[in-house]
């Protein structure tokens, strides 16, 4: 009796453990999905010539999403000095635009 009653209760903490990890992987799963879809648009957004100023502010939420995703995922991400250079350099080259004008 006691032995049914503990492998019946094995058998639970199998099942529970089996939908924790399918859990885990389905949200791994969608991170990876959401963090391919930023890094499209990052690219998106930086092949273009002019931006506009919400495109800048997307920019700069589109990094520090990806930051958030890859600490989550265990995936080190350390921005390079030259991506925030770049970022630094959009907002100047849209202001000088704006005084161009």
């Amino acid at each position: 009796m006691l032995s049914r009653i503990i492998g019946g209760g094995l058998l639970k903490l199998a099942e529970v453990y089996s939908r924790a990890t399918n859990f885990i992987d389905n949200i791994e799963r969608s991170y990876l999905r959401t963090l391919e879809e930023l890094r499209a648009r990052e690219e998106e957004i930086l092949s273009r010539d002019e931006l506009k100023p919400s495109e800048i502010i997307e920019l700069i939420g589109i990094r520090a999403s990806i930051k958030l995703i890859t600490e989550e995922l265990g995936i080190p991400y350390d921005p390079s000095i030259e991506e925030i250079f770049d970022i630094m350099e959009l907002i100047n080259r849209k202001q000088e635009a704006e005084l161009a004008v």
